[in-house]
C-alpha cells in the first residue's frame, strides 16, 4: 500500500480519479476524513489549471437529477460553504473508488459573451 503524509492509520484512504475536459484521468488518494470537497477543487486547480470557477463535478455514471454527488459551480463563490467543507468521508468516497467527471464550462461562456458583445454592437449601429 502506498503511504501518504498527513494522516494516521484508523483514517480511511479514499481512491479518487477524476476525468478532465480534455479526456485524461488523474488519480489521487486522500485521507477521506480529512480531505474536503475544498480540497478537492484546490487540487484541480493547482495541479491541472482547471479553472475552479467554471468547474461542475459529478459523479460518473450518475445522471443530472440522481442521487450521486454533484458540485456545480464548485468554485464559484454561489456554491454553499457547507458543501466545500464535506469530507470525502461524509460523502461515502472511502467505502468504493470513485470517478469523477470534471466539466468545465469556460468555451460556454466566452461563446456567450461573444455572442452579446456581437448583439450590443449591432444594436449600436442602429
Amino acid at each position: 500500500m502506498q503511504k501518504i503524509s498527513g494522516g494516521d492509520a484508523a483514517d480511511p484512504v479514499a481512491l479518487v480519479a477524476v476525468r478532465l475536459s480534455d479526456g485524461t484521468r488523474r488519480r489521487r488518494r486522500f485521507y477521506a476524513a480529512k480531505t474536503t470537497v475544498q480540497d478537492l477543487i484546490d487540487w484541480l486547480d493547482a495541479a491541472y489549471e482547471v479553472n475552479p470557477t467554471h468547474l461542475t463535478l459529478r459523479e460518473a455514471g450518475m445522471s443530472k437529477a440522481s442521487e450521486g454527488f454533484t458540485c456545480a459551480g464548485c468554485g464559484g463563490g454561489d456554491l454553499d460553504v457547507k458543501q466545500k467543507a464535506k469530507t470525502l468521508k461524509d460523502l461515502g468516497f472511502h467505502t468504493k473508488q470513485v470517478l469523477l467527471n470534471a466539466e468545465t464550462h469556460e468555451e460556454e461562456e466566452a461563446k456567450d459573451d461573444e455572442e452579446a458583445d456581437a448583439k450590443d454592437e449591432s444594436e449600436g449601429d442602429d
